[in-house]
């Protein structure tokens, strides 16, 4: 079951990073159009930051949550839970 669900939440990551990616790809195309001005170079520097932090807090979360369903499964051993939150790490 916590195996659907962390291929579940992968997926919507995966969106989430894909999402951000073609939107910083469109705006360095929307640049190209224009003159490139100082706004624009600036405006892009911030646009790749906050993609950088957005997919540092992404992959953080899903590590925390994956960790999360591995405590769930009640294993009878601490080393059947890392075996598990490592299988499920391995996936993601």
């Amino acid at each position: 079951m916590t195996t659907i669900m962390t291929l579940f939440l992968l997926g919507i990551c995966f969106g989430i990073i894909l999402g951000v990616s073609l939107g910083q790809e469109s705006y360095k195309e929307s640049i190209e159009d224009k003159e490139k001005n100082l706004a624009f170079q600036t405006t892009a520097y911030i646009i790749s930051a906050l993609s950088s932090i957005l997919i540092l807090i992404v992959n953080t979360g899903l590590l925390l949550i994956i960790k999360k369903f591995g405590f769930f499964e009640k294993h009878i051993t601490i080393t059947k839970t890392n075996v598990s939150i490592a299988k499920k790490l391995s996936i993601a």
